[in-house]
């Protein structure tokens, strides 16, 4: 743990690529964009530190859908009723907007979307989980789109978004995070 960041208890895994828990795998980009396989997801390095802060079941992914970048850094933040990670393009991002990937986060009480919340053009739909659960996906879109998957389990809202993503890459995700189990 590094700090606080806003009253929560942070830590930046700093340095770190998705791509370095792959083997020890080295990639060279040369300036082109290349589609790789699903990777691992860094579990082992986040979870320890989100057990120690939050009371609330922890549902990550085993894998991530693949990706056409070549790191991506993970930030979390967790109290006792919530936690939050992060995925950046840059070590500093902290979830700023140019610079973010996405989020997963849980929060007991959380706010969820609904059909009332859509503006002309938005795009929701009910989807079903790998467990049989049922889950609202959203697509939202301005300057860029916010794919948002949302579920609840047990009074704790769990939420996952991607810049740009789609719904496939979503329920891969999600559907991961379920059929590990909490955490």
């Amino acid at each position: 743990m590094t700090g606080k960041l806003t009253g929560k208890a942070t830590r930046r895994l700093v340095g770190r690529s998705l791509f370095g828990w792959v083997a020890g795998l080295s990639l060279s980009l040369l300036g082109a964009a290349i589609a790789l396989a699903d990777v691992p997801f860094p579990l082992w390095d986040i979870l320890p530190y989100l057990q120690t802060q939050t009371s609330v079941p922890i549902f990550l992914p085993d894998v991530l859908p693949a990706a056409e970048v070549e790191q991506i850094y993970i930030s979390a933040e967790a109290d006792n009723i919530s936690y939050s990670l992060s995925l950046d393009y840059t070590q500093d991002c902290r979830g700023a907007t140019a610079c973010n990937i996405g989020s997963l986060s849980a929060e007991v009480g959380g706010f969820s979307f609904g059909p009332n919340d859509l503006l002309p053009g938005d795009q929701f739909a009910l989807v079903t989980l790998t467990d049989g659960s049922q889950g609202g996906f959203f697509n939202f879109c301005g300057a860029y789109c916010s794919a948002i998957l949302q579920w609840e389990r047990g009074g704790v809202l769990y939420t996952m978004y991607l810049k740009n993503g789609t719904l496939e890459e979503l329920l891969t995700i999600a559907n991961s995070a379920i059929a590990a189990g909490p955490r």
